[in-house]
């Protein structure tokens, strides 16, 4: 074995060695160290200490060897790693065991030597038994070396010997080495492997490094689906937050021109941890520098539509502090918004002040008077505003209208706004239609509210809101119109309650007249089933079918003609749901319902008939006993 390190020892020839010592006492640490600082070579100066018959410690010279790996300076560290074995072993009789073959093995490795690797263990089996006695780490240098070599056939061959000198118990530990040395082979299946292996070989699970080696590799083999799939894994994982991980998927993307797929990735991660309430600075350094302007100011929409405008603050003015790039109108009416809500007003008209005059157009004009429009003591501040607006003609939407209703004392000012914004062409959004219907319908001013409603309520794009529609219904209710109460209530989620409320009352009122006799006179009937329609429309619209089905039970038709639209809306929506049983159902109680109310006719034709005849006796015997009571001295003389 001494032979063949020896053949192998004199790769650079030796330099002078400079004057590395100034007193006798130096100990060989200091003279190594010293030449190491002078990058002197380190041969003479073992040699000489040697000479002047010294003892050589070799944990000192390891030292040294490593000083020399660890800066690049692996020819000179192969040079004392052999001239320990050759001239120490650690001649001394001392056999050399795997820490010095680990250390010369690196230092081939590191120069691509596989030649002398290959003889090197060669002579460590002759000499000192099998592989299974050496560390694992030499293995796989040597794989590294083969690798670097171009021969990859022996680094698979290395690699799989390695995975048998590993403990089980420690497969972690190698796993990262393995799993790089495997895609550098280009073996993605055999990348896959390891991950499984040692999945299933520890009882440690895996941690973000883990999850970085494989990602790492499988970009590297252009696997950028598997990887991929990991992410999402490691996405889902209990795992604390690791920047490198979707940073290095996003360099992936871009380095394969996938640059869509890396924005939504970045963005994705940054709206994530924001939710997460994890600081956004550190984030914003890590990677605020590789995203684009527009990316940024995506991410400034994003916050403040999601109303964390803090850190959408926070993100703007970092923005401004490292990235230089134009900002036009809308960014600073967004930062306006943003400086209101996290500083306050004052900042905010501070922050207008100071916006260019030629960037003060529509957006932030509205922005800085729906910042007034939060609170009625500055509704001066808000008309100066508003006038300011009308003067360089920015009041051709509907916002700064709604604004100047949100003030109470500027509600009876409606028909006004209105009117303005007929004449400047300015059609009402959905929160302009929402605040007029809940003025008209607090004021009980039911016929503008109906006016308005019909006009707008069904244009694209308009939404009535449940507090709307809650207040319109009120309106009817209170103006008596309980079928169109109910309508507007059979559009409010959860407003059960009220159209079983307004229903009762309707039943209670129409139980204080006497059915027969109200028959008899020609009662609406169409009104008392347009109202049972009603009710049971509204039922289903709420999902309260149950509701619905107890309504039509109640529901006795009065003739002449059965109304078959009112069992229709029940049996609309079994048809919807593949109900077949209710469907039947309903057809045959259509029957029962014209049997009843055939019957019905005949009794109330019947009480009719009676009272008609009634009436007329009656009739008859007042007359008939007035012309008694005036004859009737004449009869009784006859």
């Amino acid at each position: 074995m001494m032979r063949i390190l020896v053949q192998h020892a004199k790769l650079y020839r030796s330099c002078t060695l400079r004057t590395l010592w100034s007193s006798a006492n130096q100990t060989l640490q200091h003279r190594l160290t010293e030449a190491l600082d002078q990058n002197a070579q380190i041969i003479p100066v073992l040699q000489q200490w040697r000479q002047q018959g010294n003892q050589i410690d070799p944990s000192h010279v390891r030292v040294i060897i490593k000083k020399l790996r660890d800066s690049d300076q692996s020819l000179q560290a192969l040079q004392v790693s052999e001239w320990m074995l050759d001239n120490v072993v650690e001649s001394n009789g001392v056999a050399p065991d795997s820490v010095n073959v680990d250390n010369v093995s690196k230092l081939y490795a590191s120069v691509s030597d596989v030649r002398a690797m290959e003889k090197l263990l060669t002579a460590w089996e002759e000499n000192c038994g099998n592989w299974s006695t050496l560390e694992w780490l030499i293995t796989l240098d040597m794989a590294k070396a083969c690798l670097k070599d171009g021969s990859q056939e022996k680094a698979i061959k290395l690699l799989t010997s390695t995975e048998k000198l590993v403990d089980p118990k420690t497969f972690k530990q190698a796993y990262e080495l393995l799993t790089k040395l495997y895609g550098d082979a280009e073996k993605k299946e055999e990348v896959l492997r390891i991950w499984n292996l040692c999945n299933k070989s520890t009882e440690e699970s895996c941690d973000n490094n883990d999850y970085l080696t494989v990602i790492r590799t499988l970009l590297k083999l252009d696997a950028i689906t598997e990887a991929e799939e990991f992410y999402k894994v490691w996405e889902y994982s209990p795992l604390e937050f690791d920047y490198r991980i979707p940073t290095m998927l996003a360099s992936g993307y871009r380095e394969r021109g996938m640059v869509d797929e890396a924005e939504k990735l970045i963005m994705k991660t940054l709206i994530k941890n924001i939710r997460m309430k994890r600081p956004i600075n550190p984030l914003l350094d890590e990677w605020g520098g590789r995203m684009r302007v527009s990316e940024l100011k995506c991410l400034i929409k994003n916050l403040h539509d999601s109303n964390q405008f803090s850190k959408a603050l926070q993100v703007s003015e970092w923005m401004d502090e490292k990235r230089a790039c134009n900002i036009y109108a809308e960014d600073y009416a967004a930062r306006l918004h943003m400086v209101e809500v996290v500083l306050g007003l004052e900042e905010a008209e501070k922050f207008f002040k100071n916006i260019p005059e030629n960037m003060k157009d529509y957006t932030v004009y509205a922005t800085l008077l729906s910042s007034y429009a939060k609170s009625d003591k500055h509704l001066g501040k808000a008309k100066v505003t508003f006038e300011k607006m009308r003067e360089l003609g920015f009041l051709m939407k509907p916002s700064p209208f709604n604004s100047m209703l949100s003030f109470p004392s500027q509600r009876n000012m409606v028909g006004e706004f209105l009117r303005e914004m007929e004449e400047n062409n300015v059609s009402p959004d959905s929160l302009i239609v929402n605040k007029v219907l809940r003025i008209y319908a607090a004021d009980s001013n039911v016929e503008a509210m109906e006016k308005f409603m019909k006009k707008w309520s069904g244009e694209e794009g308009i939404k009535l809101e449940r507090e709307t529609m809650a207040a319109v219904a009120k309106a009817y209710a209170k103006a008596g119109s309980m079928g169109k109460a109910i309508e507007m209530y059979g559009g409010v989620a959860g407003s059960e309650g009220e159209v079983y409320r307004l229903w009762n009352e309707f039943k209670k009122n129409e139980e204080l007249e006497d059915d027969w006799w109200c028959r008899l006179f020609n009662k609406n009937e169409k009104l008392e089933g347009d109202m049972y329609k009603t009710v049971i429309t509204s039922l289903l619209k709420l999902d309260n079918v149950e509701g619905a089905e107890k309504v039509y039970g109640e529901w006795k038709p009065v003739g002449p003609n059965l109304d078959l639209s009112i069992p229709g809306l029940l049996i609309s929506r079994f048809c919807a749901e593949g109900n077949e049983l209710k469907v039947g159902e309903l057809i045959n109680s259509i029957k029962g319902k014209r049997n009843e109310m055939h019957a019905r006719m005949v009794r109330d034709y019947i009480a009719r008939v009676v009272t008609y005849v009634a009436i007329g006796v009656f009739f008859f015997l007042v007359v008939a006993g007035r012309y008694l009571t005036k004859f009737w001295p004449w009869i009784l003389f006859f």
